[in-house]
């Protein structure tokens, strides 16, 4: 009984010192460094003070109150030195009793600063690093700091987490002017960098260098310079091929940045394994290669869900810009309005440059962007085997050749084999050959691969250049022959040329690139409806709208996408809502005529299968309402469509609706069509009466709507004539804003 009571005081003295050892040290700019620093009303007048009486071993926390921290002499503000793993908190109005109670404002202004002079703002620098503990920044605007060296913000070789923090117009003489990283490990989650600069190397936002891992959500880079290197936002690069390190961005914005090399908006060098995932890229400039993104060698890359808007390279990949082994997959990613400015023979890529490299790209446009020389894209090198599919290339316009892409082999020995699978390639203009597809190379030509495609309505369709042996195998394709320059036709077997009806086609004219026109298939597209090979697209379920069906009938249709035809009822509407942990689907008709029943579809974006049927009047000439709960949803994104049957069995399929199943809150998703309509999809909790706010990226209102909102999943439409460019809706209900960004 001794020894099990001696146990249990032993083990409860342990648990009692573990509760009450972490302590809360507070800093105001009015504090006194005399004081203990354990209230607001006893704050320490320095963050150093603070740090030398808090205990990292502990989980102890420094609280600093909002106002303007300046760097003593040729020091940092920040420091912390050997204590790894303390958490520092800014943003407090001096009067809060816990971190739950801080209220941040809405401005750099409005936060707690911590300015620089001669060294970086904050360094967490340890001997030989540290990956155990990792240290915490949250609140702060870290400024106008001038390191001869690296990291004029921050310099860090520990690993730590940034949260809710500025960078602004800091200075580097080397390299990572907001923050430099080695061999470390940081999360940056909401931080914004304004005007930082570094004058050589790279990474004027942030340098991830070799050793390190970083991952960055919900992060701003604006208006960030490097003088003299690449990667004005962000710069990565690992020296360990054995040991590639990895570097995840998701939900960013990268926008005004300039490089003085390569990279306007971000560089990735070697051995890195970067995922870029619903980010934005506009409006940043290289005076090299890749005006948004830049990936070097071995630089293994998959972007999804981005856009690539107005970025400019002096040479070539105004928007993207692939380097020899650079094979990671590009879906669902919008190229518009990028400029390649080089002028030498094959060169160009105003969408997309790649050399050497071979990613599949699927789901993507390209959409009026410009080269000086050649394509909306452009490929080059021996072993480019880049893959296309469900690919749409519209508007784009090259001062050369290939207006669409000009795909070029350099290697010797071996051709170029790209291939371009279920695209559409329309309006393109170059002004001297292959409107649609040019083909050509110095050492055995290319071998372009076409199948399942439209190219139609360029200023010409496919050219090899017959000197250089460059050839293209299609098949099941509309291929448009106008006769131009080594322009070949393909008329014949499983091909044709004849005019595919798109629903909107531009006229290509030398005022190219140009955004407009609407490349869906009609009712007068049957030339190429039910034309394609069904084996060629198989293991791609959906359309490039990533919501129809790839194959709608038994065959596949020609081009980027397929043709839904309308219900022979008169469907009035038909939508589906989430309510109290089922799906409600309604649909009306104004007219039925021999309907047997509508069968229920559903699918969790791979296939669609029926889970459901209602049965139909038959005849009416009344409108009539119809109901369906689904009482056991898919969880995530659910996607449900009606097939309506008639008696003869007959059928015809709707259109297809998305349901966000239970999220946590409040959800809005920002939709763009082709003819230029901005449709806000909102999830709510609850209904009640909310705004809807439309800025752009500087923060300028453009639209403050009252809109009623429905428990549930509600739409709404609106044509404001925006300009193109980043824009942010914003929905306030309650007291509650959530926010979402989009590119028109």
């Amino acid at each position: 009984m001794k020894k099990l009571y001696f146990s249990f005081i032993v083990l409860f003295a342990i648990t009692w010192t573990q509760v009450v050892a972490q302590t809360t040290y507070y800093v105001k700019t009015d504090g006194n460094n005399s004081n203990d620093g354990l209230s607001w009303e006893t704050a320490k007048a320095t963050i150093a003070d603070a740090i030398a009486l808090a205990n990292p071993a502990n989980g102890d926390m420094i609280f600093v109150a909002k106002g303007t921290y300046i760097a003593s002499g040729n020091n940092a503000v920040i420091n912390p030195g050997a204590k790894v793993g303390l958490k520092f908190y800014g943003g407090f109005a001096g009067t809060e009793t816990s971190l739950a109670e801080r209220v941040f404002g809405t401005t750099a202004a409005d936060s707690t600063n911590l300015v620089g002079n001669n060294y970086s703002v904050v360094v967490n620098y340890l001997a030989g690093g540290s990956t155990i503990t990792t240290t915490l920044y949250d609140g702060f605007t870290i400024k106008n700091g001038n390191r001869t060296g690296s990291g004029g913000g921050m310099h860090n070789n520990i690993s730590l987490t940034v949260n809710n923090c500025i960078f602004k117009e800091n200075i580097s003489s080397a390299s990572g002017a907001g923050i430099y990283n080695s061999n470390n490990q940081i999360t940056l989650l909401n931080c914004k960098f304004y005007g930082n600069k570094a004058n050589t190397n790279g990474g004027g936002g942030i340098l991830v260098s070799s050793g390190s891992s970083a991952t960055i959500t919900n992060c701003l880079f604006d208006g960030n310079i490097t003088a003299s290197g690449h990667g004005a936002g962000v710069s990565t690069y690992h020296t360990d091929a054995n040991n590639p390190t990895t570097v995840n961005v998701s939900n960013c914005t990268f926008i005004r940045n300039e490089a003085t090399g390569t990279g306007g908006g971000m560089y990735n060098y070697q051995n890195i394994k970067i995922s870029i995932l619903d980010c934005t890229f506009a409006d940043n400039t290289a005076t090299t290669n890749g005006g948004g993104v830049f990936n070097n060698t071995s630089a293994d890359a998959t972007i999804t869900n981005s856009t690539f808007t107005s970025n400019i390279a002096t040479l070539n990949g105004g928007g993207l810009y692939n380097s020899a082994s650079s094979n990671g997959a590009i879906t669902n990613c919008t190229f518009t309005s990028n400029i390649a400015n080089n002028t030498t023979t094959a060169t160009g890529g105003g969408g997309l440059f790649s050399t050497g490299a071979g990613p599949t790209v699927s789901y993507c446009k390209f959409m009026g962007n410009k080269a000086a020389n050649g394509g909306g894209m452009l490929l080059t090198n021996a072993t480019a085997t880049t893959q296309f599919v469900n690919c749409l290339f519209s508007g784009n316009m090259a001062t050369n050749a290939g207006g669409a892409g000009y795909i070029n082999n350099s290697g010797t020995g071996s051709s170029s084999t790209p291939s371009f699978t279920n695209c559409t390639i329309a309006a393109n203009y170059a002004k001297n050959t292959g409107g649609g597809l040019y083909n050509t190379g110095s050492n055995n030509g290319t071998t372009v691969t076409v199948t399942n495609s439209i190219i139609y309505g360029n200023s010409g369709g496919i050219a090899n250049s017959v000197p250089a042996g460059a050839t293209a195998t299609v098949s099941y394709s509309n291929v448009q022959y106008t006769g131009a320059t080594n322009e070949v036709d393909y008329n014949g077997g499983t091909n044709f040329n004849v005019d595919p009806n798109f629903t909107n086609l531009p006229a290509f004219s030398s005022t190219a690139p140009f955004t407009t026109g609407d490349y869906t298939l009609s009712s007068n597209s049957g030339s190429v409806i039910n034309k394609g090979f069904n084996d060629a697209i198989n293991g791609y379920n959906f359309d490039i709208t990533g919501v129809n069906q790839r194959i709608y009938d038994t065959t596949v249709d020609m081009g980027a996408y397929e043709y839904q035809s309308v219900l022979p009822i008169k469907l009035s509407s038909f939508e589906a809502r989430y309510q109290h942990n089922h799906v409600q689907l309604t649909w009306k008709t104004i007219s039925e005529s021999n309907n047997s029943h509508f069968e229920i579809l559903r699918s969790d974006g791979v296939a669609f299968q029926v889970i459901d049927r209602v049965k139909g009047t038959g005849d009416s000439n009344q409108e009539i309402t119809y109901h369906y709960t689904d009482y056991n949803p898919l969880s995530g994104v659910s996607y449900y469509q009606l097939r309506q049957v008639d008696f003869d069995n007959q059928s015809e399929l709707s259109k297809i609706i998305p349901v966000s199943i239970a999220p946590k809150q409040t959800e809005i998703r920002i939709y763009t069509g082709e003819s230029g309509e901005i449709t806000i999809g909102v999830y709510a909790m609850k209904s009640g009466r909310a705004n809807i706010i439309i800025t752009d990226i500087s923060g300028h209102k453009l639209l403050n709507q009252s809109v009623e909102i429905k428990e549930g999943y509600s739409t709404f439409e609106n044509h404001i004539g925006l300009k193109p460019g980043v824009y942010v809706v914003s929905l306030q209900m309650e007291g509650e804003t959530v926010s979402a960004k989009f590119v028109k």
